[in-house]
């Protein structure tokens, strides 16, 4: 027998206040509606939080003709569909999902086609629905949790998993279970997360840290196992390249910094030596992977080595370097006849993402340093390779604003972009970081990072236009300002624009 709660009892009576009918046959068959209306919603809402979509469809269905657009009746009705064409669907039940998806779409318009299994993207759940007590003492934290939640799903939305991922352990800790219903839908943003940091060339979580929560996330949704698997074989291949290094720790003296040395790092810093080792992993592993990835290659060991300072806050750092204490720190390098003469890093260590985003970019510039003969590295080149070691919802927030840049007139074109000496105008910065990240993106994936460094190379000693054609085909710039928007904009993928170019290119 379903459990009616209290709230929905509540619902009932103002329902039969509202309709201003007292006593008679119809009244006792309204009120015997009205309870089975009511009935039908627990019973639904019951299934949903047992993950049991058919049913609570089937219940809710059955009641459909007398809800008299119940509101909250209708919301559940669309997450149980929402959830059974996900099921559906990822059983392969494409045609039986089909049916279910055409009356989703009734209630949810912009409802977006839910994947299979196959391209990982969960299906589409929402927050746990709870009896509503106002007396409970739980009421503050359901409140919270809630709030959380619906920043949650918002996030997720927007495809913006690692905040999703923050903001789905904020709500499950505030008010335990209330992610239920969007449990596979965390464990997709936490999966998200481990790749994100697997395609950085450095992470502050440990091997064995990432593993642990790759399989946590696959006992929350077991149909992830394929995206699941292939991240633990990949997290295999990386702890198989760690970089090991012999780390010196000099303790502070005074007011002295402390200090931990490896081969090609200084690091002076006021924190303890856990913290200083994780600098240092952290700075030795993207001086590693960079330098195998643009360039091919084992680096060899740095003389001079990089100094890094680790200033305790902003104020301490704009004292001791003069830039703004806002900025979350720069790299300072001496350059003369192609030979590195200085190596320098300045970083906030209050900036919340100085280990996972600042540290990485800020080593990438040191390691491009000097690796293009007597020049400097083009600053469009500099800042988009060096952007691309963040986390990824840090790089989609410069590209995602391509748009509006190009409907500004911000945007350069990319000959003029290459051709920068330093960096532009104030406003057209940001337009400037945009495009210079979804170039270097864009030109890596055509073909790989080295090819792109060796065009750059051979582009600074004068002959760009020549090295477009050897290394990528283009004969002018103005056809690949073609191919580039084409990509930029979302008008043709890598694969598509490739295909395009060797059917049309002479023989």
């Amino acid at each position: 027998m379903a459990r009616i709660s209290l709230r929905a009892l509540l619902c009932a009576v103002v329902l039969f206040a509202s309709t201003g009918v007292v006593g008679g046959e119809h009244s006792e068959q309204h009120q015997k509606t009205l309870l089975a209306v009511q009935v039908a919603l627990e019973q639904g809402q019951q299934h949903l939080q047992r993950g049991d979509y058919a049913a609570a469809v089937a219940v809710l269905e059955k009641q459909v003709p007398y809800i008299d657009g119940n509101k909250r009746y209708l919301e559940v009705l669309r997450d149980a569909y929402r959830g059974l064409v996900g099921q559906l669907e990822g059983t392969g039940q494409s045609e039986e999902a089909k049916k279910y998806r055409g009356f989703l779409e009734i209630l949810d318009p912009v409802t977006r086609p839910t994947a299979s299994a196959t391209n990982i993207r969960p299906a589409v759940h929402r927050g746990k629905i709870q009896d509503d007590d106002p007396f409970s003492s739980a009421n503050g934290a359901h409140q919270r949790g809630q709030m959380y939640l619906v920043k949650a799903e918002r996030a997720y939305e927007e495809r913006n998993y690692e905040a999703a991922a923050r903001l789905y352990q904020h709500a499950e800790r505030v008010e335990p279970g209330c992610v239920a219903l969007s449990q596979e839908r965390w464990a997709y943003c936490r999966l998200y997360v481990v790749a994100q940091e697997l395609n950085r060339p450095s992470g502050v979580r440990t091997p064995s840290e990432l593993e642990q929560e790759i399989r946590q996330a696959l006992r929350m949704a077991p149909r992830l196992e394929r995206f699941g698997q292939g991240l633990l074989a990949r997290l295999k291949e990386a702890s198989a390249a760690t970089v090991e290094v012999e780390i010196k720790h000099t303790p502070r003296r005074g007011n002295s910094w402390a200090l931990a040395e490896t081969a090609n790092f200084c690091v002076f810093h006021l924190l303890d030596e856990e913290q200083a080792d994780k600098i240092v992993r952290v700075v030795e592993s993207v001086r590693v992977s960079m330098a195998r990835k643009w360039f091919g290659e084992e680096p060899s060991t740095w003389n001079p080595r990089c100094e890094i300072y680790i200033h305790p806050n902003g104020q301490a750092y704009a004292r001791a370097t003069g830039a703004s204490p806002a900025a979350p720190g720069h790299s300072s390098i001496s350059l003369e006849a192609g030979r590195v003469l200085a190596r320098r890093v300045d970083i906030r260590g209050d900036d919340p993402n100085y280990l996972v985003g600042v540290l990485p970019h800020e080593t990438t510039h040191v390691v491009l340093a000097g690796r293009f003969g007597s020049h400097h590295v083009p600053r469009w080149a500099d800042e988009g390779i060096a952007v691309l070691t963040e986390p990824r919802e840090r790089i989609d927030l410069h590209l995602r604003n391509l748009s509006s840049f190009k409907q500004d007139g911000l945007l350069f074109g990319v000959a003029e972009l290459m051709a920068l000496a330093d960096y532009p105008e104030p406003r057209r910065v940001g337009a400037f970081y945009a495009q210079s990240i979804s170039v270097v993106e864009f030109l890596m994936k055509k073909k790989d990072p080295v090819t792109l460094t060796r065009f750059i190379r051979e582009g600074l000693d004068g002959r760009y236009e020549a090295a477009l054609e050897k290394y990528y085909g283009y004969r002018s710039f103005a056809d690949l300002e073609q191919d580039w928007h084409r990509y930029a904009f979302g008008q043709e993928s890598i694969a598509t624009i490739s295909e395009r170019r060797s059917t049309t290119s002479p023989r």
